[in-house]
């Protein structure tokens, strides 16, 4: 089942993405930004993969 996951980076939203899981919506996320994957977001950024994932803040959203 789909769901929706509220994201946000160093506590700026950064919007709403679908996915089965967070790390579904994580990856709609980094698409959205124009990168590959995570591991393609870390290179560029010059940081590691955990160091992404653990800047993001991932809540599902709430059901109407």
């Amino acid at each position: 089942m789909t769901k929706i996951f509220a994201i946000a980076a160093n506590g700026t939203p950064m919007g709403s993405f679908e996915g089965e899981a967070p790390e579904d919506a994580i990856l709609g996320y980094v698409e959205s930004a124009g990168y590959r994957d995570i591991a393609h977001m870390a290179v560029v950024l010059g940081k590691t993969e955990d160091e992404i994932v653990d800047a993001l803040e991932v809540a599902e959203a709430k059901a109407a």
